[in-house]
Parts: structure tokens; sequence; C-alpha cells
């Protein structure tokens, strides 16, 4: 971790801010609770920034002849992208759009073979035209963010970002005591401001590029085909 931060300081922090120290009005219950969620606003803003820089995560599936759907890691947040093992390299699947459902299913039109394309259906992960035969299949993605269920645990704050949490977890204690949150909210925003504009510098070396995606891997397809 960048910076481990327990959850328990986050707590204590919170308490200090919002000058509930000594009050038993916010249960630890219920602290843990807003510490939950207010971690989720953290973990969008890092995502929509530049999710697979902070929480890339990996699975791999072996195909079914015969089978399209398989079941995606039960922390699945958002698909990075889909590589499929092919002749000893990777290549990566370009996604079909549900319009396109059928296109790879009648015989009759379906060449002999087709690249797989792949599609995210709720909690399954569709491979078009129905694999016949195990195939290897990774799928890069960023999972859920983490439901803490006690404060011994710790939270990576990465470069103090855990100081959003403090301060939003500190508007929702005041607005159940009914006070002004105004000079937290003007915080808040300065916060959010900062974080999207330096989570999105994770990589210095190079700027960001334009990808043609419709050439992805183009080389490495019409390798396998016999068409370079």
């Amino acid at each position: 971790m960048a910076r481990a931060v327990s959850l328990a300081s986050i707590e204590t922090q919170v308490r200090q801010r919002a000058q509930m120290e000594n009050s038993t009005f916010i249960t630890s219950a219920e602290m843990l609770s807003y510490i939950n969620a207010s971690g989720c606003e953290l973990y969008e803003l890092l995502v929509a920034a530049r999710g697979k820089e902070y929480y890339l995560s990996s699975q791999t599936i072996v195909t079914t002849s015969g089978v399209s759907g398989y079941a995606l890691a039960t922390n699945f947040y958002e698909v990075v992208g889909i590589d499929l093992a092919v002749g000893g390299r990777s290549v990566t699947l370009q996604r079909y759009e549900f319009a396109e459902r059928n296109r790879f299913q009648n015989p009759v039109v379906v060449p002999a073979f087709t690249p797989l394309v792949y599609g995210i259906e709720g909690t399954t992960l569709r491979l078009l035209p129905t694999p016949t035969s195990a195939q290897t299949v990774t799928v890069w993605y960023v999972p859920a963010p983490t439901l803490y269920t006690t404060t011994d645990s710790t939270f990576d704050g990465i470069a103090g970002w855990e100081e959003y949490i403090v301060v939003d977890c500190a508007i929702r204690c005041l607005q159940k005591q009914e006070s002004d949150v105004s000079a937290f909210m003007a915080q808040k925003e300065q916060l959010r401001r900062r974080i999207q504009s330096m989570a999105t510098m994770r990589d210095r070396s190079q700027a960001p590029r334009v990808t043609d995606v419709t050439i992805v891997d183009d080389v490495n397809w019409r390798t396998f085909l016999g068409r370079a």
C-alpha cells in the first residue's frame, strides 16, 4: 500500500472534525457504514480518473465447447480489456454491441473461423461465436470497492486522499445532527477537484495518446488466420 491508514484512525479523525469525540450520538457501527459509503465515493473518483492504474485485477477463464456464457469474478466492477491466448501469444478481443448478438450465431453466414468477440451481460461474460474448444481467456478488470466490516482493517489513502472520507463522513454525522455543513461541503469540493486533477497523473513517463480500437492486435489476428 502507498499509504496504509487504519479505519479506526479515520473514525477518530471524523469524530474530532465533527466535535463528537465523547459523543455516542453516532455509534461505531454507524460510523463504519459512513466510512464504507464515503470510501465508495472516493473509489469511484479514482476509477473515473485512471481506474486500471489503481485497481487492476485479472481473471482466467478456460472455455468449454458449446458454452458461450461464463461467470465473471465475484468482485467484478468493470472490464478494462480481454485477451485470448492464440498460438503462443495474446490477442485483444473486441466487444460486440447488443444489437449484434445474433450476428455470430448463424452457421450459414459465420465463416469457418471467426475471431471471438465478447459482451458483458450482468455477471456473465458472453463469448461469440460459441467456443467449440478449450481456449484460455484473461479478463482484465477493475474490482468492486471493498466492504469493510471492522475498523481493524486498513485503507490505502494513496496520497493522503483518505481526507476525502474524513470530510464526507463528518458531513454525514453533522447532517444527522442537523448542524450546518456548508464549510465541510466547500472543503469536500476542493478535495474532489484535487483528486480528479492529481489522480490522472499516475504515469508521467509519456503523454496519453489516442488508440484506434478498430485495428487493435490486427497483425496478430491476421497472422493467426494466415492473412499476414
